[in-house]
């Protein structure tokens, strides 16, 4: 894939994306990182051996 894509180009590949995406969007920076500020913090100290998927419902197709 070529590193200087046309918008047109780039909207219709992340159009794509998300129409397979359950909540019908792609995921904000700002949301995978309260997860990881989640983790991080002190009230993530009882979850052990867990997968945190934040993928906006995709697994379950």
């Amino acid at each position: 894939m070529p590193s200087a894509q046309c918008p047109a180009q780039r909207a219709a590949v992340l159009e794509g994306i998300s129409a397979g995406i359950p909540l019908g969007r792609m995921g904000l920076p700002e949301e995978v990182a309260e997860a990881v500020v989640y983790l991080a913090s002190d009230a993530s100290a009882f979850a052990v051996g867990q997968d945190l998927i934040l993928d906006g419902g995709q697994i379950v197709l």
